[in-house]
C-alpha cells in the first residue's frame, strides 16, 4: 500500500526535442525556456539524486556536469546520487 503522503518530485523536461519524453515518476512539472539554465538548475538542486534515461547530447552534458560536481564535492552531503535507467525491452540504443 502506498503511503498517504507521497513525496514531491519535480520534473523539468526540455520540451524542445520531441523525442525526449517527460519523466513518468514526477508529481510536478516545470518549464525553463533556455535549456542550459534548466540543466544547471536541475543538477545544482537535485540533492536526492537524478535518474538519467536514454537521451542524446543534452543528457550526456548533464551527466558530465553532475560527475564534475560530484568529483569536487567537499562533503558527502554535497554528493548527488546518479541513477541510470534503461527499460529491459532490448530496444535501447545503448546510449545514456
Amino acid at each position: 500500500m502506498a503511503p498517504a503522503d507521497m513525496p514531491v518530485s519535480l520534473a523539468i523536461p526540455t520540451w524542445l526535442y520531441g523525442a525526449e519524453p517527460t519523466m513518468p515518476f514526477a508529481t510536478h512539472y516545470g518549464k525553463y525556456f533556455q535549456n542550459s539554465i534548466r540543466e544547471e538548475a536541475l543538477i545544482s538542486n537535485s540533492r536526492a539524486g537524478i535518474i538519467y534515461g536514454e537521451g542524446g547530447g543534452g543528457t550526456l552534458r548533464e551527466i558530465f556536469q553532475d560527475v564534475e560536481l560530484n568529483f569536487y564535492a567537499k562533503e558527502p552531503k554535497d554528493f548527488t546520487p546518479m541513477i541510470f535507467f534503461q527499460p529491459a525491452t532490448g530496444s535501447g540504443s545503448g546510449r545514456p
